[in-house]
């Protein structure tokens, strides 16, 4: 029921962003510069993103389960709607000096409100349908074995191998339909591809870590922001003996997640960012795609070290405590 609510939750926000941007770009004026369409655009993807991010964490972990929980949930949702009422007046502004017509903004904020209304009320109800039927209740833990990991690493690099292949094969029957050359522009092409593909397969592989992850805490969201301040944090936070286990649960899961988090980051970059080096070669980009490099390459560089950070500090807590996170069930 959940993972159904997940994927048509996903397809109705990409249905709507799509959607809006062809609604953007049929009504904005001529002339209308690039620059301010992308601003509005992305404004307006963020005022569907936002309540799809509340929906889901509140879908996933019980956030009123213990006080620590609610508070950090309060933090949390203030935090979400603040940037969601800036890309509000964000998207309504460029729209405005856009020559956008007003209906249209107006539209766009009324649906982005119903949607964060329908997902506070939608996230908890999942939850609540998924615990009356015992299908939330924690499984017998126990470490993940290097095997696995072994194969979910070779699911992905198989997956690339495949989407490499594939792509060049339609490269070739593509440049021979159009009786075209097979350039270094289409080859591109083939290369994104095989990296998006390795991305999707990197996000399937992780889903059942990501349960593992919530199990180790018992889905309580409070939990999860304590042991996440001793394990990725260092914070020196005195922990019962309830709550030292599962710490060391989520450092033993999260060591193995946060490598597949970061290959999925990458990944999915270098698929966009070849895209964007495509479109370069075509001459009448406007320089955008030199921008979105730009913010692919300045996001990796602070990010990356932030994520490698992370999985060092989930390792080290891993193996300080191996015993335990065997042993414990």
């Amino acid at each position: 029921m959940k993972i159904l609510a997940y994927i048509v939750s996903v397809v109705v926000a990409a249905t709507l962003i799509i959607a809006g941007t062809f609604a953007l770009a049929l009504t904005q004026p001529r002339g209308t510069s690039p620059w301010l369409t992308l601003i509005v655009s992305v404004a307006m993807s963020s005022l569907v993103i936002a309540p799809l991010l509340v929906g889901s964490l509140t879908a996933y972990w019980n956030v009123t389960r213990s006080e620590e929980g609610r508070r950090a949930f309060r933090r949390w949702f203030i935090g979400v709607v603040a940037v969601d009422a800036a890309a509000a007046v964000v998207f309504t502004v460029g729209e405005v000096m856009a020559g956008g017509p007003g209906w249209l903004i107006a539209l766009i904020i009324a649906v982005a409100a119903a949607l964060m209304i329908t997902a506070c009320f939608a996230g908890r109800t999942l939850l609540r349908f998924e615990e009356q039927r015992g299908m939330a209740e924690t499984p017998t833990w126990v470490p993940l074995p290097t095997s696995v990991i072994a194969r979910k690493v070779s699911a992905v690099v198989v997956t690339f191998v495949i989407g490499l292949v594939a792509g060049v094969i339609l490269v070739i029957v593509f440049a021979a339909i159009l009786g075209r050359a097979v350039d270094g522009r289409l080859l591109l092409s083939a290369a994104g591809l095989a990296f998006l593909a390795a991305t999707f397969a990197c996000i399937l592989v992780t889903l059942p870590l990501n349960r593992r992850l919530r199990a180790s805490v018992g889905a309580d969201f409070g939990l999860l922001r304590k042991v996440g301040k001793v394990v990725l944090a260092n914070r020196p936070l005195a922990l019962n003996d309830a709550e030292s286990v599962a710490a060391t649960k989520y450092a033993h899961v999260l060591s193995i997640t946060l490598p597949f988090q970061l290959g999925y980051l990458v990944l999915l970059y270098i698929g966009i960012g070849l895209t964007n080096v495509q479109l370069l070669f075509t001459g009448d980009s406007d320089g955008l795609p030199l921008i979105v490099l730009g913010f692919l390459a300045a996001t990796l560089v602070g990010v990356v070290p932030y994520l490698l950070i992370r999985i060092r500090r989930a390792q080290r807590c891993a193996h300080e405590h191996p015993v335990v996170a065997a042993a414990v069930a």
